[in-house]
């Protein structure tokens, strides 16, 4: 291994050796062909692999030095590779990503290696990043510099072009961040002092073109998602994401989900929306450089300083394997299928002499909210299972029969209140107000669940409030921001717990008259396709509360029965975790890498925990977990 240092002073390894399968090289790049097929930027080469990563297709050869960085056309035609040799020159080279043969190279105006690329929306123009402190503008069709873009101090690590091709984004060592006119070329504006501690490495635009929203992630362990504006002032970061350095950031095509390649072997996914943590994916051995997701938003691999590239499934964190392939069998996901096969697990409790216990709602800083339902109280319990109600003042507001309950990321709990017939938002400072009660000027009947969808609307269960003769109900959904509510499935009976799926497009429901799990598909709009039945329990087994961890098992509480219910992602009942009592009304995991499973029990008027093997599924929009 032979280490450059740059004149912004970063060290840079630049491996020896032919890429994957021989030595160590270290992969500085990763790009998914249209067709599946995924580029492999290492030392000298571009590798195409397989979209299962077991078979070696083309190696592009004739790289300067490391392929630094990758960029495919619109059109999925041209391959585009950024290297060069360091404090000399930098170099463009273009493949025809069908072929490999080669097209062009060019990019010499560059006194230094480039680290980032970006195509415009209709291929003809190439944007280049380099060490130099400078971006180029190139014309695909003959190579030639169009435009040059001074205004860095430093080094420049990135660039994202935004959905409509009109804003470009740039960074690197300097820490600020400068969006340009992407027609011109002429500076819009740049936000420094409040973006990063340390270089800036990757930044990404979200593909839902109505949302300008931009992702930065650098070597002070932050990644932070902006709501890009006109100006300085209104542009803002709405959520700050801490892990350890980050060197590569990625969206899924549909946008809903953030994939942060880390120094530490860590992968993570989050809720590319709202910002919420997801999971963490396990299995890399050291420094990752680079990520990417497959064009159906189902694998997302990484790869990095060993010289590996690990593919993992995207929705359950299951690992798929490595390039070049292991010897061994991939492990599943840790816990995967341990439903089947581990033992009973220690159930202890932690609070009681609550009347009916409902909710539970983690705060992400180790404590649970429960809803003392018949009590008409809401209760705040801590590690040491301490209760102490959670408003500042109950005076000012009585709680009447709450339910369900949820974190929302604007730090306020939303609650089931089953007696006022309404979704009740109490402030951290104690505020209350009835955030919603009706659906076109028809009340609801008596909210029992909700959870939020990725851009913060709710959807929550209205089964039969008191009217138990006509125990049919339905599901509404509140939109965020307008509040405007609409009904997205009615004639249920009783309709109880409701889930996101990881990927946030399929909502589970548990309809508890007729004992079974329904999944209803979510559509763009936030409406549903018709629910279909997902698992039968057994009769008088009757499903509550659900949540799922992050191997796709969903939790379900089961009323009558005295247990959680574990239902596998195929459908079957894996196992059950008995619990004292005989009516368990919910779950919610927290804690630790989300592994403490919350659970609430009526008859004896109890909050349980047990320890899981697989943590659970972070909420949408819930708060950041702090407990380490």
């Amino acid at each position: 291994m032979i280490y450059l240092s740059h004149p912004a002073g970063i060290i840079s390894p630049l491996p020896l050796g032919e890429g994957l399968g021989r030595g160590n090289s270290a992969i500085t790049s990763l790009l998914y062909l249209p067709d599946g097929r995924l580029a492999v930027g290492t030392n000298h080469s571009v590798q195409l692999w397989d979209a299962k990563g077991t078979k070696k297709l083309a190696t592009l050869a004739g790289i300067a030095e490391s392929a630094l960085c990758l960029a495919l056309s619109p059109d999925g035609k041209v391959l585009a590779v950024g290297s060069g040799t360091p404090t000399i020159a930098g170099e463009l080279v273009l493949f025809d990503s069908a072929t490999g043969k080669l097209l062009r190279r060019f990019g010499k105006e560059h006194k230094d290696m480039v680290f980032a690329l970006a195509f415009s929306p209709d291929g003809q123009t190439l944007y280049s990043a380099s060490g130099d402190k400078t971006i180029r503008v190139w014309d695909v069709k003959t190579g030639a510099a169009k435009k040059l873009l001074r205004d860095h101090a430093d080094a420049v690590y990135a660039l994202a072009l935004s959905p409509d091709g009109k804003t470009l984004a740039s960074a690197g060592v300097d820490r600020s961040i400068k969006l340009w006119d992407a027609q011109t070329g002429l500076a819009k504006f740049s936000f420094t002092g409040r973006t990063h501690g340390d270089t800036i490495y990757a930044l990404a635009f979200s593909p839902r073109s109505q949302n300008a929203q931009l992702v930065s992630a650098g070597g002070d362990g932050q990644t932070r998602l902006w709501s890009v504006g006109s100006d300085a002032e209104s542009t803002e970061a709405f959520r700050s994401l801490q892990r350890s350095a980050t060197h590569a950031a990625a969206f899924s095509p549909d946008g809903k989900l953030l994939a942060t390649a880390t120094k530490d072997s860590q992968l993570d996914l989050w809720s590319g929306v709202g910002g919420g943590w997801l999971r963490s994916l396990s299995g890399a051995n050291d420094w990752l450089y680079a990520t990417a997701f497959s064009p159906d938003g189902k694998t997302v691999a990484a790869a990095g300083f060993a010289g590996k590239v690990w593919l993992w499934d995207a929705a359950t964190g299951i690992p798929l394997g490595t390039i070049p392939p292991s010897l061994a069998a991939p492990r599943g996901y840790p816990g995967q299928g341990e439903a089947k096969t581990a033992p009973e697990p220690v159930v202890k409790k932690l609070a009681e002499n609550f009347a009916f216990p409902e909710g539970p709602a983690y705060d992400g800083k180790g404590g649970v909210i429960v809803s003392n339902c018949q009590g008409n109280t809401i209760n705040k319990i801590n590690k040491d299972g301490n209760a102490v109600l959670f408003t500042a003042d109950p005076k000012k507001f009585t709680f009447d029969k709450t339910n369900g309950l949820v974190y929302g990321d604007d730090n306020a709990l939303y609650a089931c209140d089953f007696g006022r017939k309404a979704i009740v938002r109490i402030f951290s400072d104690g505020r209350t107000e009835l955030y919603a009660d009706k659906c076109d000027e028809q009340g609801f009947k008596g909210p029992n669940d909700l959870a939020f969808d990725p851009e913060g609307s709710l959807y929550l269960t209205d089964p039969a409030g008191s009217d138990a003769t006509n125990p049919i109900g339905c599901v509404y959904r509140v939109e965020k921001g307008s509040r405007r509510v609409t009904k997205v499935a009615d004639g249920l009976a009783f309709p109880n717990g409701v889930a996101l799926s990881a990927d946030a497009k399929t909502l589970y429901i548990a309809e508890s008259q007729t004992f079974r799990i329904l999944k209803a598909a979510i559509k763009p709009d936030g409406s549903l396709e018709v629910p279909q039945v997902f698992c039968q329990l057994p009769d008088n087994h009757v499903p509550d509360g659900i949540g799922f961890d992050q191997a796709g098992n969903l939790y379900v509480a089961t009323y009558g029965q005295g247990c959680v219910t574990v239902i596998a992602p195929d459908g079957k009942v894996a196992r059950t975790i008995s619990v004292p009592g005989s009516n368990v009304t919910n779950v919610e995991f927290g804690g630790k890498d989300y592994k403490t499973l919350y659970i609430t029990e009526a008859k004896t008027g109890a909050l349980y925990t047990v320890e899981v093997a697989v943590g659970g599924l972070p909420l949408f929009r819930a708060p950041q977990n702090e407990v380490k």
